[in-house]
């Protein structure tokens, strides 16, 4: 005699069974996503900063085993968004690659750009972009943008933040998308961007450009 009792008992406990195991799945998943969200936010914390004859640099630095994907980048003030155009440069970068600053160095940094050791490059390394024109950023990588002398020039209020559209691959197979604002980097900015409009002023740029045998840069007045 069948004892269906025994069957049904059996069966309820398989499907509850499965039913905890994909919660527990999505749970897991859950998590993860979270988790992978704050470090790829985390990564804009620090970003890096240079300047040339050009205009400025900020360098975004990817040291998660995942990479993502910048759609956009700006510097922006209470009166326009001066938006950052992707060098295309990118470097390695990781944790501890650099030594840590010294107390002399930490110091100068209340007074504006540290001074580094230079490194000469004959021409960059290239990044690939998508094919809708976003910047991947690959693990362990740096990727470098560029805000031009020009837009350098006319930023006359105060930085009030420094935002990225930010695109990556989630745990669950499907693409998020945040904002991220890089308000950690906001007071340093600023001081790389008003001691590159003072060299603008005081004619030290153009003396750099007229040794490359480039347009001295109209000083707006």
């Amino acid at each position: 005699m069948i004892n269906w009792s025994s069957i049904l008992e059996g069966t309820s406990a398989g499907i509850a069974g499965a039913l905890l195991l994909g919660l527990f799945a999505i749970s897991r998943n859950h998590l993860r996503n979270l988790i992978l969200r704050f470090r790829i936010r985390r990564s804009f914390r620090q970003l890096t900063f240079g300047s040339g004859i050009n205009g400025v640099t900020l360098g975004v630095s990817n040291h998660l085993r995942r990479g993502f994907r910048i759609r956009e980048g700006s510097i922006n003030t209470s009166e326009r968004a001066y938006r950052l155009n992707p060098t295309g440069s990118v470097k390695t970068s990781f944790k501890g690659q650099h030594p840590k600053l010294t107390k002399k160095q930490k110091s100068s940094l209340k007074e504006g750009p540290v001074k580094m050791r230079e490194e000469m490059q004959y021409g960059p390394w290239k990044t690939t972009k998508t094919p809708e024109g976003f910047i991947e950023v690959e693990p362990f990588t740096s990727q470098e943008f560029f805000l031009p002398v020009y837009l350098v020039q006319h930023i006359d209020a105060p930085i009030e933040s420094i935002q990225f559209l930010v695109e990556y691959d989630n745990y669950t197979g499907g693409v998020d998308i945040m904002k991220v604002d890089a308000k950690e980097s906001m007071e340093h900015t600023q001081k790389v961007i008003d001691h590159f409009k003072n060299e603008i002023s005081n004619g030290s740029l153009n003396r750099q450009r007229s040794m490359f045998g480039l347009k001295p840069i109209e000083v707006l007045k």
